[in-house]
């Protein structure tokens, strides 16, 4: 790629306390050696299970102020690490994901009238450690992207199907699973929809059967290179035993 090219790191969902270690040392490793120039987190940053609707088994589940605690060190860690690799403060973009909802949820079910003092990016400190935000259901313009936690699919066809629905190039998370799917023809304009994977333990995971998860659950993240133009050259990147490749170079755990 030209050396005018603007790199870009693009995390999935982490489930941060419930993230996989080795994948997250990893991820580390790249914004510390790859030296992005801007870096998305697509959402579910957080996993905030304590909080959700959904039934838990409590001796699986930290209490919230554990999880709002482990989130914080873990972007400590990510703060850190794309200082160390040259990434400005402010090319730092944090998405809201369904499960960054479930603080809003929560108040909203049970204290509405507290909404307007409890907010999730409060917790993190996003405004203090540089990063920006979106709210769920709304896209990061990113050049020729639309970036989103997600588009409304998930499934085996989710790439393909969020970018006929969307009619634009999409990157996206959620869905756990790793693909990239391309439309267009050779002479005309050429499209791409991609979901980038997840950076979450699969063990820690008890609402769907270990063996499906193991079959669709992908461990990895995304590598861009944008021009000043908007196009761009986007690589997915799959962490296969604490290792992965980015732009012909091994970083590993």
């Amino acid at each position: 790629m030209p050396a005018d090219t603007f790199r870009l790191l693009i995390l999935p969902d982490c489930h941060v306390p419930y993230h996989d270690p080795k994948a997250w040392a990893c991820a580390l490793a790249v914004a510390r050696g790859a030296h992005p120039d801007g870096c998305v987190q697509l959402g579910d940053f957080g996993s905030f299970d304590s909080v959700s609707r959904y039934k838990h088994d409590p001796r699986l589940v930290l209490p919230l102020e554990e999880e709002v605690a482990g989130c914080n060190a873990s972007l400590d860690e990510l703060d850190l690490a794309l200082k160390t690799g040259g990434c400005a403060r402010g090319n730092r973009w944090f998405l809201e994901g369904n499960h960054e909802r479930r603080i809003d949820d929560y108040i909203l079910d049970r204290a509405p009238e507290a909404r307007f003092a409890v907010d999730w990016r409060d917790m993190l400190h996003l405004d203090r450690r540089g990063w920006q935000t979106r709210p769920y259901k709304e896209s990061l313009v990113f050049g020729e992207a639309r970036i989103s936690h997600d588009f409304g699919r998930a499934g085996v066809n989710a790439a393909r199907a969020t970018l006929l629905d969307v009619g634009q190039n999409t990157i996206f998370g959620h869905t756990h699973r790793l693909q990239v799917m391309y439309q267009g023809t050779q002479a005309g304009k050429r499209h791409v929809g991609a979901t980038l994977g997840w950076l979450g333990d699969m063990e820690k995971i008890t609402y769907r059967h270990r063996d499906l998860l193991r079959r669709d659950s992908q461990l990895g993240f995304g590598w861009a290179h944008f021009l000043a133009s908007g196009e761009f050259w986007l690589q997915a990147v799959p962490i296969v035993g604490g290792r992965c490749i980015v732009d012909g170079v091994v970083y590993s755990a």
